[in-house]
């Protein structure tokens, strides 16, 4: 059977807005983020008749669109949900050999799910 590795990574820089601030008798917010991203995808492929690992990686800009939403614990920290969309600037083709095998999609679909400290 081949064996396979990705590693995908994304560092943004953008704008971010609250639309609903938590207060002291409402501990919800609500707001949204605008990014621009820069966007690393590696993979890497080995099968039981290569020698060595097939690796291939790229670099890619891309946006991003999310809403935001908070539920203070303390005035200093708060639960965080979060879901959206990501755009890469280009798409990405997997080849094994000269074949093309899959597609790495640009569109993609976020959600997180964090601790958000305030300071």
């Amino acid at each position: 059977p081949a064996q396979a590795t990705a590693l995908y990574m994304s560092a943004g820089l953008g704008l971010a807005a609250t639309f609903i601030e938590p207060r002291p008798h409402q501990r919800f917010g609500f707001g949204g983020r605008l990014d621009l991203l820069l966007l690393y995808q590696s993979l890497t492929h080995l099968s039981p008749d290569d020698v060595t690992p097939a690796h291939a990686d790229r670099w890619l800009g891309g946006a991003d669109a999310v809403l935001v939403g908070t539920f203070d614990l303390t005035s200093a920290a708060a639960i965080m949900v979060s879901s959206g969309v990501e755009t890469a600037f280009g798409t990405t083709q997997v080849l094994i050999g000269q074949t093309p095998v899959a597609q790495v999609f640009p569109v993609r679909i976020l959600a997180d799910v964090g601790v958000l400290a305030r300071f």
